[in-house]
């Protein structure tokens, strides 16, 4: 039964095409499709053909496109289709009519397909129809919905092998990694090497403009070794079968090949087309399912940025994302600072950058990780702990666990930098989230040191650090503060210095004024005479507890 337009509405995003004229000839057959953009190029349609075009060639001019459907029609052309609004604002109503006296249909596509994704569908809908698979488009609707709902990229080939009834193969040509589905197959070429040698061995021949090559292992001859044993081997690898396979170029940093085995033999047209359309449909819609996790990150992280440092209130479109912070869960924010010779961070650690892009992805797939960059060239994540109804020990503990693994990851994609990770405390719900980052932020920032230094952090282990780091306890505190020590502020920044440092030694030494004195390399009447001055003017008696808390907290904060 051949393929019509009218099964070819059912189905995929030819759904979405609406009849614009010549209603009566939907039960038109379609046995080729192209795509006209050339005045001349109409004299090369075949019967039978879906005609493609943006309307270039005629251009909003009605003689010109009447012309076009009446030599469409002589030349028994199925249909045309029509890009609208880029060269063609409106179909005149000369040209309805013509193209419904010659029953022939005319038909808006949307700008957002590309003929990409318009002509692979139908050739491979064409080429299966009549089959023992039967027509491909019902088989192209489950590959387009195993592509929007598959979480990895194992998931996907799995619903694909898994519709196909092939297995199906994943290669790395640089690591040697392999994906197999079914994981359980037992391929008779086993080993990485063995399948780059067969791919570079110049064996089987391209189909479908050089994306598709079928090969099939050469005829496997005796062994004519001493030993007599007659095993068979294939210059290289023995060959436990001759089973032939396709396989297809992949632009992906993960995986470089896609094979498909067991394919039958090229003279066998209809199932042999189906499965090699199905095979570049299978990679089109994995590098666009790849294209679309990148775009997501991207947006992803600039969104957060907004959110978490300029304080734009975007949180309900986050959701949509797959980014939400519930009441119940548990989060915790974690600052990654880098460092590394050239010293401009904020342009290698940038979300635009592809390696940062793969990291968040990666930290996204396997750990629910959502992350962003900034200004400064430091990383942003937002980890999942757990449930908020855990223990702080259980929390903790889940933290220490989860961003080791995490600072690891990290490391890896970026091995020539060095890699500081701290960690902040857990919170729940959008504004618990936010709270913890900025006082993560603030802890950071206000550490006495900025330079990076390798290695991961948690500041539940900085102790009172982390509470004269809150942005509402410093506010309050350094104005509390004022009211004792800006007497000792005024002093010359050297008489200060030596004030400072003689009560600071002095705390040290266990309060001895002798062992203070040897420890500053001066005379003991000097470290007392510090002492007094010191006394007077702030009005603080380190012998009082409140006093000496004041001072040590002073000390902390300078």
């Amino acid at each position: 039964m051949p393929y019509t337009l009218r099964e070819m509405m059912r189905t995929g995003p030819f759904q979405e095409l609406q009849v614009i004229a010549g209603k009566e000839g939907l039960d038109n057959p379609i046995r080729y499709v192209g795509v006209l953009e050339a005045p001349d190029s109409v004299d090369f349609v075949k019967e039978y053909e879906f005609v493609l075009t943006t309307g270039y060639v005629f251009s909003n001019q009605t003689e010109r496109m009447m012309e076009m459907i009446r030599k469409l029609h002589e030349h028994g052309a199925a249909a045309l289709g029509i890009k609208m609004f880029r060269y063609v604002q409106t179909i005149p109503e000369e040209a309805k009519k013509l193209a419904d006296e010659y029953r022939f249909p005319i038909f808006f596509i949307p700008n957002k397909y590309s003929w990409h994704e318009l002509i692979l569908p139908m050739i491979l809908n064409i080429s299966a129809t009549g089959s023992e698979e039967g027509v491909f488009y019902q088989d192209y609707d489950q590959l387009i919905y195993g592509m929007q709902h598959s979480q990895t990229i194992y998931d996907f080939i799995s619903r694909a092998g898994e519709l196909l009834q092939k297995p199906l193969l994943l290669l790395n040509r640089m690591t040697g990694d392999m994906l197999q589905y079914p994981s359980d197959y037992q391929l008779p070429v086993r080993e990485a090497g063995q399948w780059l040698k067969l791919l570079a061995d110049g064996q089987g021949r391209l189909l479908q403009n050089g994306k598709v090559r079928y090969c099939r292992p050469r005829a496997a001859v005796a062994d004519e070794s001493a030993d007599g044993g007659g095993r068979e081997r294939e210059r290289g690898f023995l060959a436990d079968s001759l089973t032939g396979f396709l396989a297809m170029e992949l632009q992906m940093p993960e995986y470089q090949y896609l094979i498909l085995w067991d394919s039958p033999e090229p003279g066998n047209i209809n199932q042999f087309n189906y499965l090699v359309y199905s095979l570049m449909l299978v990679s089109e819609s994995m590098q666009n399912r790849r294209r679309m996790q990148k775009n997501l990150i991207l947006q992803k992280g600039l969104d957060l940025q907004g959110i978490f440092l300029e304080n734009r209130p975007e949180e309900s479109r986050m959701e949509a994302m797959g980014v939400a912070f519930g009441e119940t869960s548990a989060w915790t924010p974690a600052l990654v600072r880098f460092a590394g010779k050239d010293g401009r961070m904020e342009e290698r650690i940038s979300i635009y950058n592809p390696v940062v892009v793969r990291l968040l992805e990666q930290l996204s797939q396997k750990r629910g990780i959502h992350g962003f960059t900034d200004k400064e060239g430091r990383l942003h994540l937002l980890i999942l702990l757990g449930d908020n109804t855990w223990k702080a020990r259980e929390l903790l503990a889940a933290s220490r666990k989860i961003c080791a693994g995490v600072m690891k990851t990290v490391q890896g994609y970026f091995p020539d930098l060095t890699v500081q990770m701290t960690v902040g405390r857990w919170g729940s719900g959008w504004e618990g989230v936010k709270i913890r980052h900025e006082e993560l932020c603030h802890t950071v920032e206000s550490g006495k040191s900025q330079s990076v230094e390798a290695g991961l952090l948690h500041i539940h282990d900085m102790g009172m650090g982390v509470f004269l780091a809150n942005p509402q306890v410093r506010t309050y505190l350094d104005e509390f503060l004022e009211e004792y020590f800006e007497p000792l502020e005024e002093l010359g920044p050297e008489v200060r210095e030596h004030v400072v440092e003689a009560v600071d030694t002095y705390i040290r030494a266990g309060f001895n004024t002798r062992e203070a004195a040897r420890l500053l390399d001066v005379h003991h009447n000097t470290v007392r005479n510090r002492l007094e001055q010191f006394v007077t003017l702030t009005g603080l008696d380190l012998k009082q507890s409140e006093d000496l808390l004041m001072l040590l907290i002073y000390l902390q904060n300078r």
